[in-house]
Parts: structure tokens; sequence; C-alpha cells
């Protein structure tokens, strides 16, 4: 279904262009909304715009209102027909969720407001289909099975909803693939751990790609980064990328020259080279895989670290100027 599709769907409701964009966006992204949200969609500023268009949403029963703290205000689609206009029906968006995964939602859908034009894959069947048609197998997607004991257990695709989509060109390069963690502020590193686990086999299968940990000021972007890497590395060993392991393979070749004495030819900006990537690759780990590549040369040492050890993504920072502490005791409305 495409983007124009779902707006004549939702324009069906008798909504207008502007709102059955909003609509389609929060649908597929969030199931919540705050009015600054559809203020930006529409391009006013706290104008009477986004007060009709709430009351017309709660009027018809397509919305629910909860108010938190300091009077503030968020809104919740639960309006079935809604997601099955866009094509997406069964989404979990419309749910009820805790005020952590609001947030969660809220940070998500100011993201892709923050990416106009970005052609994200939103449901879970179009990102199957995606990788499908890239020759990736559905056994390497993250996946959570659902059922009761006793009973045939059905497997779902990407429930975690992150959004994911191809950035732009890079010096005449296709565009990475980016996978975005939204950092909600109320769980532990924990739950990036699990996240990325749950995607490390489609990460390895894509190759070269994006994790952008989307998060405020006062998250913890070098600690995920550490995790990042940790976790690609297949938490076996201290993680390698691509451009780490030419210069390690390099410093090898030189360092091995200098041993057998053989380092006449050494200029004095390449001797004080190797000496800075003597302390960078002296580690234990480097003079394990060292003796790995005397022994063998470098398809030693590719295998001794593994496909799955060669981290090919790049962790990216993205954050959002937004303030969510509203999340005190809540008030539900009609």
């Amino acid at each position: 279904m495409t983007d124009e599709q779902r707006i004549a769907n939702l324009e069906a409701f008798r909504y207008s262009t502007d709102e059955a964009r909003f609509l389609a966006l929060v649908a597929l992204h969030s199931g919540y909304f705050v009015r600054r949200q559809f203020d930006a969609a529409v391009d006013v500023y706290r104008g009477k715009r986004s007060s009709e268009f709430t009351a017309k949403l709660l009027d018809r029963g397509h919305a629910r209102r909860y108010v938190f703290d300091h009077n503030r205000q968020v809104f919740h689609l639960q309006y079935k027909p809604f997601y099955e206009a866009v094509g997406d029906g069964n989404s979990r968006n419309r749910r009820e969720h805790q005020p952590q995964t609001i947030k969660t939602r809220l940070m998500a859908l100011d993201f892709v407001q923050a990416h106009p034009g970005t052609a994200f894959l939103t449901t879970a069947e179009q990102k199957a289909s995606f990788f499908s048609v890239r020759g990736i197998p559905s056994e390497l997607l993250p996946a959570k099975a659902y059922g009761r004991t006793g009973r045939p257990l059905s497997v779902r695709h990407f429930v975690d909803r992150s959004p994911v989509f191809v950035g732009p060109a890079e010096n005449g390069s296709p565009g990475r693939l980016c996978f975005i963690y939204v950092d909600s502020g109320f769980e532990t590193n924990s739950a990036f751990v699990t996240q990325l686990r749950h995607y490390r086999q489609l990460f390895q299968a894509v190759g070269e790609f994006d994790l952008i940990y989307v998060g405020t000021t006062r998250s913890c972007f070098g600690e995920a980064e550490k995790i990042f890497a940790r976790v690609l590395s297949g938490d076996r060993c201290q993680p390698v990328s691509a451009n780490d392991l030419h210069r390690m393979l390099e410093y090898f070749r030189d360092w091995d020259l200098l041993q057998r004495g053989l380092s006449r030819s050494f200029s004095r900006e390449k001797l004080e080279s190797l000496r800075d990537a003597r302390d960078e690759f002296s580690s234990p780990f480097h003079d394990g895989l060292f003796e790995q590549w005397k022994r063998g040369g470098e398809a030693a040492v590719r295998a001794q670290l593994g496909a799955k050890q060669v981290s090919q993504g790049r962790f990216l920072r993205h954050v959002l100027p937004f303030n969510y502490d509203l999340f005190g005791t809540e008030e539900a409305a009609s």
C-alpha cells in the first residue's frame, strides 16, 4: 500500500489531507501523539487548529486522551478501522501501553518527523518483504513466538516496531540500511543488549549498516556505543571493525619485518607509526592473533575472528530536543 492510498483511505473518515497524512504517520509509527507533533506536521504553532483536530478525534471516538502532570495531554489512536486503512489492521500500536512504552512511541514519532521525505519500512510485513527480496531468509529476522501450552506457536517478526530505512547514497555507493533504537530512559542497558542480540543475525546478513541510537541529552550514548561494539563482536572477544582489521594486519606485517631485522627501509615516520601501532595492538588478544598470522597469514586471522567477529556496523547518535518528563500520575479522560 502506498502513502497516497493510506491518505486517501483516511480522508474517507472526513479528515483533511494534512490531517489524514498525520494520522497515517501516527498509526504506522507510534499510535500516540502530542499536540506539538500535529502542529509540526501542519506547520502551525499552538494554533486552534490542533484543538479542533483533537476535539474531532475525541468526539468521533477515534482517539482517547490521557492527561499527565501539569495537564499535559497525550492522544492515542485506538480506532481499529484507522489501522486497517493504512494496511496494518493487527498493529499493536492501537493497544493501551504503560508510560515507558508511550514515551518510546512518542520519541520514535519525533525521530520520524525529523526525517521528512525518508521512506521508512513500517509494517512487519513490509520489512520482511524487503529483506526477502534481498535474499535474507526469514529465519534470520528478529522474531518472537506467541501461543499457549499445547497449541502451535505463532511466530511474529519485528514486534519491537523500531523504524528502519535506507539512508542516502554516499560517494556514489548505495545508501546504508539504518536501524533505530529508542532509549526512553526507563529501561536499563539490558534492554539494548536484548534488542541487539535479537537483531544480530540480521546485522550479520546485511553486512554494512548503521545503528542510530535515539535519546535525549540525558542518554548514556558512550556506554551504549561500547555495548554495541561488544554485542556485535559476539560477546567473545574485543570487537574489531573492518578498518581496525586492515590497520592491525598492516601492523602485523611491519612488526614481523622489524623482529626479523628486515626493517632497514623503514623511514622515521614509519617507525614512529609502528611504535604507535604497537601501543594499540599489544594486548594478549592481539598477541594471540599475531601468532595466528605468523602461522597462517591473513586468512588465519580472519578465520580466527570469524565473519561474525568483524563489525561492519556504525553506531550513530541522534539527540531529540524535547522534554519528555510528563509521565507522573496518570489520569485517563474520555
